[in-house]
């Protein structure tokens, strides 16, 4: 399994969706990212043993749903991005 290069994701202070990639450290797996306005930011995505790849037996599920072209900038709070609810 190969992570993909590059992605999207949201900064954490502006919820601008932002360029980034996934990195694989030894079994764990991060993402990082970089906001204009906010700077770089590192998230884990999984912490290992076992290995992602090991876990998922190579096979990576596509997202739940399709968002729309301009998400998450006009659809408010919606259930995927609702980091109070």
């Amino acid at each position: 399994m190969k992570l993909p290069d590059k992605t999207f994701s949201l900064c954490p202070e502006c919820l601008r969706k932002i360029p980034a990639s996934y990195v694989s450290v030894g079994s764990d797996v991060w993402m990082e990212k970089h906001c204009p306005e906010h700077g770089s930011f590192r998230t884990i995505v999984w912490r290992g043993p076992p290995s992602l790849e090991e876990w998922s037996g190579g096979f990576l599920p596509d997202a739940p749903f399709q968002a729309p072209a301009n998400c998450p900038r006009n659809c408010g709070n919606c259930r995927p991005h609702d980091r109070f609810g």
